[in-house]
């Protein structure tokens, strides 16, 4: 009975032991299954954080960039137009793993674990009384790694229009520091250029505005171009009465006019002209010689006699007509047939109407109008020379309102002749400044074809006349662009160094004297300050306190610190001149900023002085 129950015992064991190893190899089995799906899981989970960080590293420089451009045209736009400039930065990060620690303490607890010898009765684990344990505080140091953006430069781009000065631009790279946060250690950069942006619109490209679509209105659009047709029509009707006025005269040659004259002589009036020549041959003999010389001259000189009848209808439209007009019916009114191609249409026609009006004259009457006209033309008297300077008066008024330098290079390239027309209509003194300005063999030369000025056509004096007005508009016009040009010079001679602003302007008269004397007349350096007046200067130191005026009068001329001193208060000036004597020979600070401030009110006082 014994032995049976050991056998059993035994084979108990053995079942026992068998399962024990069963269990513990799909245990081990189970572990390593789960093992391997853990690794595979975090290869793939470890590939797809690798593209996720390459696709959002671009995409998060991008977001990072658009907000620096935002910042930085949000804040320019405060102060500067922004259809003028606009912004690109570039940013140059990458991700970075950084290592995170902490530190955590804990209790360790130490627990027997039995020990299973094999062969051996056991027990399962859930059976086990609890054996006591012993607790070990530890320091447990946690580490994770996380991938962050770091920035390693930015560089600010900012394209601006040439019309910002320099001051604007300087002031547009510190606000652009500010809003970006440049740190220059660190290789940040701000570039700004400038480029002229055109203006396509006149919307502001920035603001968005949901607006309903117009309606289109007929009447409206066809407004919009009635200024234009207008135009076009005054165009036209300007055209239609320069044609009328400049239609070509009808060339008659010298032979045709004598025919022409000798015909009216002979025929009309035969028996009239018969009774003229007794009564005057009668009267006496010397008259009929006056009256030869006068047809002679209306033959020989049709340009003078021309010249002073328009003369005198220029003064005096009814009186000069009348004189002409009894000067030709004297003799022969055909006789004015000599005149028409010497003559403005109107002129000749006013002159022929009222001498075909004109009732007869008397004997006296014509030989003293015959003897008078021929004296003119003889002695050239006063009268006559005047008629000769200034023939027809509109044709070179424009002189009057050109300067001197402009009259020497408007006949500068011109002809001898041209230039002794120009000399001969101008007043006596500006024709004598003029010549002064002229080389000795020019002046010469002019002054003797002045005296044949007085044998040009009138249609010759007409065109030279057309010719050197549009010179003289080109003349005006290209002073006008260059006191605009000089305007742009000015703001950068006032940024100069104080005694170099004059040293600059007399390089600028030796390449363009032109540009060089409208800067100098409009720009005041600080030697000229001496022969300001003391009111001016007065006025505009006004404000400036004592410090300030000290400090901009140091090192200066003595001549021109008494000068500025001057117009201060005698307690002033006394307080002054001791601070200077006490700094006298030591260094001082800069004071060219303070100097350039008082430049700059003088030079306000001066330009408001001018305009009063």
């Amino acid at each position: 009975m014994l032995c049976v129950e050991n056998q059993h015992i035994t084979s108990s064991k053995k079942r026992l032991t068998s399962f024990i190893w069963v269990s513990f190899l799909l245990k081990r089995l189970s572990i390593a299954f789960l093992l391997s799906l853990v690794i595979i899981s975090f290869g793939l989970a470890q590939t797809a954080t690798d593209a996720n960080n390459s696709q959002s590293l671009a995409l998060q420089v991008s977001n990072l960039e658009q907000s620096y451009d935002s910042q930085i045209y949000l804040l320019l736009a405060n102060y500067f137009d922004r259809k003028k400039f606009f912004v690109d930065v570039n940013i140059d990060a990458e991700f970075v793993d950084e290592t995170i620690e902490t530190t955590q303490n804990q209790i360790v607890r130490n627990q027997s674990q039995p020990v299973i010898m094999p062969g051996l009765p056991f027990l399962p684990q859930e059976n086990l009384r609890e054996s006591a344990t012993a607790g070990t505080p530890e320091t447990v140091i946690n580490q994770s790694t996380v991938r962050s953006l770091q920035l390693n430069s930015i560089a600010v781009s900012i394209y601006a229009d040439t019309s910002f000065t320099a001051q604007e631009v300087q002031f547009m790279r510190l606000l652009t520091g500010i809003a970006s946060k440049i740190d220059e250690s660190r290789g940040d950069v701000i570039t700004i250029s400038q480029i002229s942006i055109p203006r396509f619109g006149t919307e502001d490209p920035i603001r968005i505005v949901e607006t309903q679509p117009e309606t289109f209105n007929l009447v409206a659009s066809f407004r919009e171009y009635i200024p234009g047709f207008v135009l076009l029509l005054l165009f036209g009707l300007i055209m239609f009465v320069n044609s009328f006025f400049n239609r070509p005269k009808e060339t008659i040659s010298p032979i045709q006019q004598r025919e022409s004259i000798k015909h009216d002589i002979n025929i009309t009036d035969l028996g009239a002209r018969r009774v003229e020549q007794v009564m005057v041959g009668s009267s006496d003999g010397d008259i009929s010689q006056e009256i030869n010389e006068l047809i002679q001259s209306f033959f020989n000189k049709p340009q003078e006699i021309a010249l002073l009848f328009e003369y005198w209808m220029a003064e005096n439209p009814e009186e000069g007509v009348l004189r002409a007009a009894e000067v030709a019916c004297s003799v022969d009114k055909h006789l004015l047939r000599t005149l028409k191609s010497d003559m403005q249409p109107e002129n000749y026609e006013a002159i022929s109407k009222l001498a075909d009006e004109m009732p007869p004259l008397t004997s006296d009457v014509k030989g003293t109008v015959i003897r008078k006209f021929n004296t003119m033309l003889k002695s050239g008297s006063a009268e006559s020379m005047n008629a000769r300077k200034s023939g027809h008066i509109t044709l070179f008024k424009f002189l009057e309102h050109i300067n001197e330098q402009q009259i020497v290079k408007l006949i500068g390239d011109e002809g001898h002749q041209t230039g002794a027309l120009v000399l001969d209509y101008l007043p006596e003194e500006k024709a004598a400044s003029v010549l002064k300005k002229l080389s000795p063999t020019q002046s010469t030369n002019l002054m003797l074809k002045m005296t044949t000025v007085g044998t040009l056509p009138f249609q010759l004096q007409n065109e030279i006349s057309t010719r050197l007005f549009d010179k003289a508009m080109d003349l005006i016009e290209e002073e006008k662009e260059q006191k605009l040009g000089a305007e742009n010079i000015l703001p950068v001679l006032e940024k100069l160094p104080l005694n170099e602003q004059q040293k600059y302007i007399d390089q600028l008269k030796a390449s363009n004297a032109a540009v060089g004397d409208i800067i100098e007349g409009q720009f005041i350096t600080i030697d000229q300050v001496i022969n300001i007046t003391d009111n001016i200067i007065k006025e505009a130191l006004k404000d400036l306190n004592t410090a300030t005026l000290l400090d901009a009068i140091v090192d200066l001329d003595p001549k021109l610190i008494d000068k500025i001193l001057s117009v201060r208060a005698r307690r002033e000036q006394r307080l002054i001149r001791l601070e200077l004597d006490e700094i006298k020979g030591r260094p001082y600070k800069d004071t060219e900023v303070v100097k350039k401030q008082m430049m700059e009110l003088i030079r306000k006082e001066v330009r408001k002085s001018r305009e009063d």
